[in-house]
């Protein structure tokens, strides 16, 4: 079995410790306990001063991944829940991890992260000896933890860990310095310095959409604002639960005539779904992807059907031109959303856009021709060579 030990202590005992920092609307003990349970970690002992609030949340964080967790006041207690022939990965306090790296170079065998030493005290780790400075990562058998009963009631059991894999002549495992560049391996050592890595941090798992759609670019920086308010995971499901609501009421408001009223509700649609979607995202960050992917494909969806049905408003009886030149459109809109699309033609699968000019065309007093014209554009522009066959 491995067992992480994390450490919410600060440099005092009592002192909130820097792994209980604020970082990405988590904190950093929350990504070090992603980290550990990737690397198969089926139980948690973090060392805390009292049971907060903090460590609470971490406990669910684990068990909801079933993992056991232990908050503990002093290494003394670990001995209890590590047997010889485990394994303890050590995490230095205020860590941020490439979980992947960690999980490359640390599945197989114990192991020391190490640095060169001129660039590890640069950026905050500790000196092991005259060449290199401590990674902050190690992995350790269990039988170290016997060791530990050496020091004092409050000796620090990461620290104590540590000199005992150095004195073993623990494997060096050197962390790539570009990781320390681009923010994937960093100690975080104030509340300043983890604002500037959240946003490199934000910026690898959260990428921005291209400005080839410029709905998703404004969902994206609305819900990057609101993320840094809240990180309830209930507003991305109100958000997406009012634009499905939109949706329909914008559907069936076209149905009975009133496409304008339609249009309207669709473009509050499609921006409250691009919202929903990135906010999700922002909650989410670092952790697998999962079923997020699918989300831009089903709010799409959604608003091609009510598009659909919005567009039986106003038709005289028999006459069908409508519904026809809207399923032209959406046609059209999912062409350019393939990922062989031509440049030009992407940002015509943004929904908010496209339904934007639909809306234009409509107060204009040509409805159906103007939404005709448009399908024609888009169709133009995705089958316009260089042509990629769809």
């Amino acid at each position: 079995m491995r067992v992480a030990l994390l450490s919410a202590l600060g440099e005092r005992y009592g002192e909130p410790g820097i792994g209980l920092q604020p970082f990405a609307g988590r904190s950093v003990l929350a990504l070090q306990v992603d980290a550990a349970l990737a690397l198969g970690c089926e139980r948690i002992v973090c060392l805390a001063e009292s049971a907060t609030p903090e460590i609470a949340e971490l406990q669910r964080q684990a068990e909801s991944a079933n993992a056991r967790f232990n908050a503990i006041t002093a290494h003394r207690t670990l001995s209890g829940m590590v047997s010889a022939n485990d394994e303890v990965l050590v995490l230095a306090p205020g860590l941020l991890v490439d979980g992947n790296w960690l999980v490359d170079r640390f599945s197989q065998r114990p192991g020391l992260a190490v640095l060169p030493i001129e660039i590890g005290l640069e950026h905050g780790f500790e000196r092991i000896d005259r060449d290199r400075a401590w990674g902050g990562a190690l992995l350790v058998r269990g039988d170290a933890v016997e060791a530990l009963t050496a020091l004092p009631p409050d000796g620090d059991a990461v620290a104590g860990l540590l000199r005992i894999a150095l004195q073993r002549g623990a494997r060096a495992i050197p962390v790539p310095e570009s990781s320390l560049d681009d923010g994937r391996w960093s100690l975080v050592r104030s509340e300043n310095h983890a604002r500037r890595l959240e946003a490199l941090w934000l910026g690898r798992h959260v990428p921005s959409p291209g400005f080839s759609e410029s709905g998703d670019v404004g969902g994206y920086v609305i819900a990057r604002f609101l993320s840094g308010k809240s990180r309830s995971q209930s507003w991305p499901v109100i958000l997406g639960m009012t634009a499905i609501l939109l949706a329909i009421g914008g559907g069936v408001a076209g149905w009975s005539g009133r496409v304008a009223g339609g249009l309207i509700a669709l473009m509050a649609s499609a921006a409250l779904g691009n919202i929903a979607y990135h906010l999700y995202r922002f909650i989410r960050a670092g952790k697998p992807d999962g079923w997020i992917r699918a989300l831009p494909g089903i709010r799409n969806s959604i608003l091609d059907i009510a598009l659909v049905a919005l567009s039986f408003g106003k038709q005289d009886e028999g006459q069908w031109y409508g519904v026809y030149v809207a399923l032209v459109l959406v046609v059209a809109m999912r062409l350019s959303e393939e990922a062989t699309a031509p440049t030009w033609s992407r940002p015509f699968a943004d929904r908010f856009l496209v339904i934007s000019l639909a809306l234009i065309a409509t107060l204009s007093g040509f409805p159906v021709i103007g939404i005709g014209i448009i399908a024609l554009v888009v169709l133009f522009l995705r089958l316009v060579k260089p042509f990629t066959r769809s």
